[in-house]
């Protein structure tokens, strides 16, 4: 395993975890009212979530850069 420290969102300056970007973060916001994303972490990601909701929003992490200090 390589040493890597997890990306920082860029809105908040947070760790971006799953949580983050499905109940609390800005810039994905409009995702979740689009694809009616609940912003209780159970609701989102329970057996119920489809598919095209986690495609919407890997198309979206994968344009930000993660903010990884140089070593």
């Amino acid at each position: 395993m390589e040493d890597k420290h997890p990306p920082t969102c860029i809105s908040w300056g947070v760790t971006t975890t799953v949580k983050h970007i499905l109940t609390e973060c800005r810039s994905y916001k409009e995702a979740r009212v689009k694809h009616h994303i609940p912003l209780n972490l159970y609701e989102s990601i329970g057996p119920d979530i489809t598919c095209h909701v986690t495609s919407s929003l890997s198309s979206r992490l994968d344009k930000q850069k993660p903010n990884t200090p140089n070593t």
